[in-house]
C-alpha cells in the first residue's frame, strides 16, 4: 500500500481533533513554526497540510490574527431545527500526541527558525472602502476591521470568558451620499471565525441571517443623547456643538447567544426615531414601549 505524504497525514491528523472534538470551532491553531517543531516537518509540508484543511473548510485564515477552526458546516448557524450551543474560543494549542519526527516531501531536515505569534493586526481597507449605493441609498464605509482583546465592558456584554476574541469595527453609514451613523461593534470570532472585510460593508444583520443562516430573536437597546467626540464629529460632518442620539445594543439569537455588541452615534438632525408603545402585549400583560430605526439602518 502507498504511503500518504506527511503532509497528508498531519492534515488528517487535525482533521480528526477537530471531529472528535479535541479542536472546537474558533479555536485557535499553533503558528506554522510551531506545527513544524511538533510534527518533526518544514514550514513547506505544514503550510501544505495547512492548505489542504483550508480547501477542505475545516480551518479559516483571519488576516493578522492566525488560522482557527470553522464552524462545520453539515449544521448551519443556530438553525432552528437543530438547536445547539456553539463553542468558544481559548487559543488552544494542538495537545495530540508527537509523532515520530519525520522528513518533509523534498527529503530536507524540518526548519529550525522560530515563527514569531502573529500580532493583534488591525486589516487595512482595499482600494475601495465602500460598496456602491443601494436602492435605498444606502451603504457602508468600514474605516477598521480587527481581531481583537475586548475589554470588560464588551466581555460582559458579550458573556464571554476570559482570553476570547473578538472582530472590533468602526464604520459609517451613508445615507443619500450623506454620513448618517457612525458605528461601533463586536461580535465573537469563535461565532463567525470566517467573518470578513467585505461582510462588514452592507447589513451585520443579513449577514447573520442570510449567510449564516441564524435566526435573530431580539436586540436590547439602550438610547441616550450626547454630545459627540472628535472623531464622531469628524466622522458625521457635524459641529461638536450639535448633540447626536447614542444606541447601544446587545443582539441575541433565537438560543440566547449574544451575537453582537454595538455602539451606534446618529445625527438627530434628519435620521427619524419612531417610538411605538404599546399598552398591552398579546398575552393580555402590560407591555413596554419599543423604539425603531429605519429598517435598514442595521
Amino acid at each position: 500500500m502507498v504511503k500518504k505524504p506527511r503532509y497528508r497525514e498531519i492534515a488528517d491528523t487535525i482533521r480528526q481533533q477537530v471531529t472528535s472534538g479535541q479542536l472546537k470551532a474558533g479555536d485557535a491553531l499553533p503558528t506554522e513554526a510551531q506545527l513544524g517543531e511538533h510534527y518533526g516537518v518544514s514550514r513547506v509540508t505544514v503550510r501544505q497540510a495547512l492548505k489542504v484543511l483550508t480547501d477542505q473548510q475545516v480551518i479559516a485564515s483571519i488576516q493578522g490574527s492566525g488560522r482557527y477552526v470553522r464552524q462545520p458546516q453539515a449544521a448551519p448557524l443556530l438553525s432552528p431545527a437543530v438547536p445547539q450551543t456553539l463553542a468558544v474560543p481559548h487559543a488552544q494549542k494542538l495537545q495530540a500526541v508527537a509523532e515520530s519526527a519525520g522528513e518533509n516531501v523534498a527529503g530536507t531536515p524540518a526548519e529550525q527558525t522560530p515563527e514569531p505569534e502573529a500580532p493583534l493586526e488591525r486589516e487595512r481597507a482595499p482600494e475601495s472602502r465602500t460598496v456602491p449605493p443601494s436602492p435605498s441609498g444606502i451603504y457602508y464605509e468600514v474605516l477598521d476591521f480587527a481581531v481583537v482583546q475586548p475589554d470588560e465592558t464588551v466581555r460582559t456584554a458579550l458573556r464571554l470568558k476570559s482570553g476570547e476574541r473578538v472582530y472590533h469595527v468602526r464604520r459609517r453609514q451613508f445615507i443619500r451620499q450623506r454620513p448618517a451613523a457612525f458605528d461601533e461593534l463586536w461580535m465573537p470570532l469563535a461565532l463567525f471565525p470566517d467573518l470578513s472585510y467585505a461582510a462588514m460593508q452592507s447589513s451585520t444583520y443579513d449577514y447573520v441571517e442570510q449567510v449564516k443562516h441564524g435566526v435573530i430573536d431580539r436586540s436590547e437597546q439602550e438610547l441616550r443623547a450626547r454630545m459627540p467626540s472628535v472623531e464622531v464629529a469628524q466622522a458625521l460632518g457635524i459641529d461638536r456643538q450639535q448633540p447626536v442620539l447614542e444606541q447601544r445594543t446587545v443582539g441575541f439569537l433565537q438560543d440566547g447567544t449574544v451575537f453582537e455588541y454595538s455602539c451606534r452615534v446618529t445625527r438627530g438632525d434628519d435620521v427619524p426615531l419612531t417610538w411605538v408603545t404599546y399598552r398591552h402585549d398579546q398575552a393580555g400583560g402590560v407591555s413596554s414601549p419599543a423604539c425603531g430605526w429605519p429598517s435598514s439602518s442595521r
